[in-house]
């Protein structure tokens, strides 16, 4: 009998999606604490910088969960996710930012 994977691919793309987003708005809240200067320069793409690692970081995971093979839709899929979903965060977390403090 084949083995079915017990791992949910999608639970580990949403939860380094949260991780990602949660580094991001940390980033950006210390860079805002420091000089608000620094969040409307090129500072802020270093945030991004953590959700390129934790899309490497879960395409590897999951390849190696698969016995080190992920076809190009299931890594687009999950990168995907992790994208969406950081960025949603970060977005929700300028947006409030800017407009509220």
């Amino acid at each position: 009998m084949p083995e079915k994977h017990t791992v949910n691919f999608n639970n580990i793309a949403l939860q380094n999606g949260i991780i990602a987003g949660a580094l991001c708005i940390i980033y950006t809240l210390i860079l805002y604490i420091i000089n608000i200067e620094l969040v409307l320069e090129l500072w802020l793409f270093v945030a991004y910088s953590f959700i390129v690692a934790f899309k490497i970081i879960t395409a590897n995971v999951i390849r190696k969960k698969q016995n080190n093979f992920i076809s190009f839709k299931q890594g687009l899929k999950y990168t995907f996710m992790i994208s969406a979903i950081s960025l949603f965060l970060l977005v929700v977390f300028n947006a409030v930012l800017f407009k509220y403090v």
